[in-house]
């Protein structure tokens, strides 16, 4: 790479790049939970008998570990852009990040799917991976031109509005 910094890659940086994904695993980590008291006043043979109840809950907190470019370029002590560099010129590392991306979207994909993963992020990170969010829009001049696009677009995906 002329006029840049000397590269450091080697085989070495692939077993390295797949021992970081295979380290990116989510973890749940136990947290000290609620504590709820129940307080019962009952009254048995003429007296007042106090009953305290305490339980607790342990919480789980999820830590996501998402593999991502810019966790490889930590992981290596490297910069970004020569991840993106050692990509283009070395094909086994190429394959790796490869891998690298396509867990994050599948990952993604389950869990903002599933409510595991907030489904604002997973949108957002999703769209570097051609993922979007379009919502098809016509324009209509009136009424009946608004009505006559519905029974279009109804006769050509083959549902009908009649009986309804």
């Amino acid at each position: 790479m002329p006029g840049g910094r000397p590269t450091n890659y080697s085989s070495e940086m692939v077993d390295l790049a797949a021992k970081y994904l295979k380290g990116c695993k989510d973890s749940y980590k136990l947290v000290s939970g609620t504590q709820t008291t129940d307080e019962r006043i009952e009254e048995k043979d003429g007296e007042k008998v106090t009953t305290v109840r305490t339980s607790s809950r342990k919480a789980r907190e999820l830590h996501v570990k998402l593999p991502s470019i810019e966790g490889l370029a930590l992981y290596l002590h490297i910069r970004r852009s020569t991840v993106y560099d050692w990509q283009k010129a070395h094909s086994e590392f190429s394959d790796i990040v490869e891998e690298i991306l396509t867990t994050q979207a599948e990952r993604l994909l389950n869990g903002g799917a599933s409510g595991r993963y907030n489904h604002s992020i997973s949108k957002l990170i999703l769209t570097k991976h051609g993922y979007v969010d379009k919502v098809e829009t016509r324009e209509v001049e009136d009424w009946d031109d608004l009505v006559n696009k519905a029974d279009e677009t109804n006769a050509d995906s083959g549902t009908s509005q009649e009986g309804n």
